[in-house]
């Protein structure tokens, strides 16, 4: 996918704890993207599946070509959900596993189209962890936020 992200971000956040990760995972970064030609206002909330309160949920004004970054530090199910200038959340086709919080850098990518179409990739860099790292898919870690930007 396409996109800005050789650009400072417009704000960031940390869903988490990063100091509560163990030793070698890395946080997962999210990425939501106004790919419309115009300024747009955007709501982006995190949603576990293990309840309908969200985890994190923010509002920005972004402008043209411009995007917001998660660093998230805790390892679960999730979905995320995007509001367009005041809509309804629509849930984004990019489901956050466990898995993601691991030794490799990996990161959700979430288009906001001109349209109001959205659509996501997720990528790792599956580059490998050592042979004794496993994942503990009942673990959590956080839910301190801490943000920057706006």
């Amino acid at each position: 996918m396409d996109g800005p992200f050789d650009a400072k971000p417009a704000a960031t956040a940390v869903v988490g704890e990063l100091s509560s990760l163990d030793e070698p995972d890395k946080p997962h970064s999210i990425i939501v993207w106004n790919a419309a030609p115009r300024a747009r206002t955007i709501g982006v909330r995190l949603i576990s599946s293990n309840g309908d309160e969200p985890v994190f949920q923010e509002q920005y004004d972004l402008a043209s070509n411009r995007y917001v970054e998660w660093s998230l530090a805790m390892a679960g199910y999730f979905d995320v959900e995007v509001a367009i200038d005041g809509s309804e959340f629509k849930t984004a086709d990019a489901e956050i596993h466990p898995s993601l919080i691991d030794c490799n850098g990996s990161s959700t990518s979430i288009r906001v189209g001109e349209d109001g179409e959205l659509s996501s990739k997720t990528t790792s860099t599956a580059m490998g962890c050592p042979d004794d790292f496993g994942v503990d898919p009942n673990r959590t870690v956080g839910p301190e936020v801490t943000m920057t930007g706006g």
